[in-house]
């Protein structure tokens, strides 16, 4: 697991929602409080700490008109979106 993994998943609960909700200046982490309820949000939150263990399959389930692929050398979680943008 990279170092910047191991920190968003050494973040507490409240540490992320909050982070997810008002973002982080100059990083280019949007702040998604002023756009989306709290329930969505806490729902992100839930999404984030399990992208570690999430396998390229389920994540394409989830979101319907992405085609997700396996990197073969990957030591990240091994999941590239590709959208049509050349990704």
């Amino acid at each position: 697991m990279s170092k910047r993994m191991n920190a968003v998943q050494g973040a507490s609960d409240a540490e992320l929602y909050w982070i997810i909700k008002h973002g982080i200046k100059m990083t280019g982490m949007p702040a998604f409080g002023p756009t989306h309820e709290e329930e969505k949000l806490w729902s992100v939150m839930a999404f984030v700490r399990r992208l570690p263990e999430l396998q390229t399959e389920a994540y394409s389930a989830m979101v319907p008109g992405r085609e997700a692929k396996k990197e073969k050398d990957s030591s990240e979680g091994g999941i590239n979106i590709t959208d049509g943008f050349g990704g």
